[in-house]
């Protein structure tokens, strides 16, 4: 977890993915879905289609229920090709 969280403060948005995985699921770090939204999010903002889906998947668990914010998410990534 360390190496990918030193990456992903240095931008990477593929650490930042990883980052945020880890800590939603809790592997190798205790869960915290706060501080892994903020990860999703830092990578969807850069384009990363996982990112965005995952954005999209934590405001619909936020909100209990699909929002307009989660749709556009959710449109991003499968613009890219995520369905």
């Amino acid at each position: 977890f360390r190496y990918f969280e030193l990456s992903a403060k240095e931008g990477n948005e593929f650490s930042q993915y990883y980052v945020a995985l880890c800590l939603f699921k809790g592997f190798g770090v205790q869960a915290n879905r706060e501080e892994s939204f903020k990860w999703y999010m830092k990578c969807a903002l850069q384009g990363n289609m996982e990112g965005q889906y995952n954005v999209g998947n934590n405001l619909v668990l936020i909100h209990r229920k699909m929002t307009d914010e989660a749709r556009k998410w959710f449109r991003k990534a499968e613009i890219q090709g995520r369905n």
